[in-house]
């Protein structure tokens, strides 16, 4: 099954206080808008930071989670050796 997820960056604004805006960076799955996490570990268990205090950063976020994507789909055709063992 092959499909392309869409992005965004949704831009939130504090209003009556002088706080800068954040930015998050949001991939849509199966209908629902999922924040891109800063490790893209997917584990829902774990607190962590989804927001992004600039506009590259999120799109910085959102071209690494394409990268990872794109590796992930290629995950049958590895090649795979141990560099280190303790």
């Amino acid at each position: 099954m092959f499909f392309t997820l869409k992005y965004r960056i949704k831009k939130i604004e504090f209003w009556g206080i002088s706080i800068p805006p954040i930015y998050i960076a949001q991939y849509r799955f199966l209908g629902i808008w999922i924040s891109i996490k800063e490790n893209l570990s997917g584990s829902f268990s774990k607190s962590q930071r989804c927001y992004n205090e600039t506009v590259t950063a999120a799109m910085n976020r959102i071209d690494m989670h394409k990268l990872n994507m794109d590796r992930a789909s290629h995950w049958q055709s590895k090649k795979s050796n141990i560099i280190w063992q303790s």
